[in-house]
């Protein structure tokens, strides 16, 4: 129960998007029709899970009895990068589409490194963000299109 708790609190009421303020921007310029395609959604999940649970091992069993905790980001940044390059080209030589993104993926590890206690409180944390982000997708959309709509009545 608590870790339902847990993923509602941040797929919805600390929304990492909007408290946060990550991939805010990337949110409103991320065209509609690509943020849903599905190739893009799994590669993007799989790649911040994998680094989210290799990171948070390295962190505690690796950087934490050594009292180097604070190179987790740098940590992170390397392993992301490997895994995000490994299924980047899986989807390039499967559907011969581009599914880069960076800024949110590598936020949304930081941050369920960062506040989890235990290996399976950074997957919730990490799919509770994930899913906020993808929440809020057509919610911007629906507020630009009603913007655009606005404008184009009045001129």
């Amino acid at each position: 129960m608590i870790f339902v708790k847990l993923f509602l609190y941040y797929a919805i009421y600390t929304s990492l998007v909007l408290f946060y303020g990550v991939g805010l921007i990337r949110v409103t310029q991320l065209p509609f029709h690509r943020s849903l395609e599905i190739n893009y959604l799994i590669k993007i999940f799989f790649s911040i899970l994998v680094t989210t649970i290799l990171t948070w091992l390295v962190t505690m069993y690796m950087l934490l009895p050594i009292h180097m905790v604070e190179l987790y980001p740098i940590i992170a940044f390397l392993i992301y990068i490997c895994i995000t390059t490994f299924f980047e080209s899986l989807v390039r030589i499967t559907t011969g589409k581009s599914t880069a993104e960076f800024g949110i993926s590598f936020l949304v590890i930081l941050i369920s490194v960062n506040e989890s206690t235990s290996i399976l409180e950074a997957m919730v944390i990490c799919f509770g963000c994930i899913c906020s982000f993808l929440l809020m997708i057509p919610l911007v959309y629906a507020v630009g299109q009603k913007i655009y709509l606005k404008k184009e009545n009045n001129f």
